[in-house]
């Protein structure tokens, strides 16, 4: 900021904008980051409800394997989600959310999908 009874300059005024938009930038990054993990979630939830409520059906094996397909579906959206993030995060040389952060939504996402296809594979 500037002293106090100074005028801000038009190069510290462009910085503190600058500042912000970046920061503006990085948030809706991360926003878009989390409708993509909830994508991801809500396509394994549908796969999982497609193979399980319609299991009776003469059909059971085409909703089967439409569930999984469903459920694939959204893991191979989480992965490229949680890839593109943490490449535009490092391109853009910002402080965004840890490596760690990313490997562990992306394998937590990868474990339920896995429980989810065995739960439907051993039913």
């Amino acid at each position: 900021m500037t002293q106090e009874g100074t005028a801000p300059t038009a190069v510290t005024l462009a910085g503190e904008r600058t500042k912000l938009a970046r920061s503006r930038t990085h948030m809706a990054r991360e926003r878009t980051f989390a409708a993509w993990v909830r994508t991801a979630l809500s396509c394994i939830g549908l796969g999982f409800a497609l193979a399980k409520v319609t299991e009776d059906s003469e059909l059971a094996w085409l909703t089967r394997a439409a569930g999984l397909a469903l459920i694939f579906v959204g893991l191979t959206l989480h992965v490229g989600a949680a890839f593109e993030t943490r490449r535009w995060v490092q391109r853009a040389g910002v402080a965004g959310l840890p490596t760690w952060l990313y490997l562990a939504v992306t394998l937590g996402i990868a474990l339920v999908a896995a429980t989810t296809a065995a739960v439907i594979l051993i039913a």
